[in-house]
């Protein structure tokens, strides 16, 4: 999961997945 997130982040989805 640490991976989707840090890869979601480059992708600015990373606020939807955090929150």
């Amino acid at each position: 999961l640490l991976n989707e997130m840090l890869g979601s982040t480059k992708t600015g989805d990373s606020r939807s997945t955090w929150k």
